[in-house]
């Protein structure tokens, strides 16, 4: 699904961690399904029944191709016995830091399911540029943030609307004149739609 940002602070917040730690060109770049073993073991060593809940990087434009890649990627997650949260970053291939933070309720951090994710962010951004030159007529510009979480789908069963679990990619372009926001459902790599 396909939407134009207007007033979403929490984008100009990923905007503003972008401008720290956002991608580069730098020796390693990869995506984020090559770095997640890596990942995945270092949350093991913190917590062994450790799950994943979302995956974060963002790159700019104007030093990095829009090929889905990137130098360090943020992987988050969560533990029931700890009652917590660790996000590993993973930068040039290795573990650049592990960092812990209490939650106030474990069931804020649910799990994404990692046996739905066959879609990985460089098949993202072939579909992100194509929607984005649709929609301006140009490449995308500005920063740009990757995020793979849980969403849901409203499905209609038997007369009712019914929720459907779903894992999402979802992208936002930030710029000023011309920001976006694609979707994309990380198991069948079609266009996410919240009713379908």
């Amino acid at each position: 699904m396909l939407y134009k940002l207007r007033a979403v602070p929490c984008i100009l917040l990923f905007a503003l961690v972008a401008m720290y730690c956002g991608c580069g060109n730098g020796p390693a770049r990869e995506t984020a399904k090559d770095w997640y073993p890596i990942a995945q073991e270092r949350a093991k060593e913190w917590m062994s029944d450790a799950v994943p809940r979302s995956i974060d990087t963002y790159i700019s434009t104007d030093s990095s191709p829009l090929d889905g890649k990137c130098n360090s990627w943020d992987y988050r997650f969560a533990s029931k016995s700890a009652e917590g949260v660790m996000t590993v970053t993973i930068k040039d291939g290795k573990v650049e830091d592990a960092s812990e933070s209490n939650v106030a309720r474990y069931t804020d951090y649910e799990p994404i399911d990692i046996s739905r994710w066959e879609v990985d962010s460089d098949q993202v951004a072939k579909m992100v540029v194509e929607k984005y030159e649709k929609e301006y007529g140009e490449r995308p510009k500005g920063q740009i943030q990757y995020h793979l979480r849980n969403g849901a789908r409203s499905i209609e069963k038997q007369g009712e609307r019914k929720p459907e679990p779903a894992l999402i990619w979802s992208v936002g372009i930030i710029n000023k004149s011309s920001p976006l926001v694609v979707e994309v459902d990380a198991n069948t790599g079609e266009y996410f739609d919240p009713f379908k």
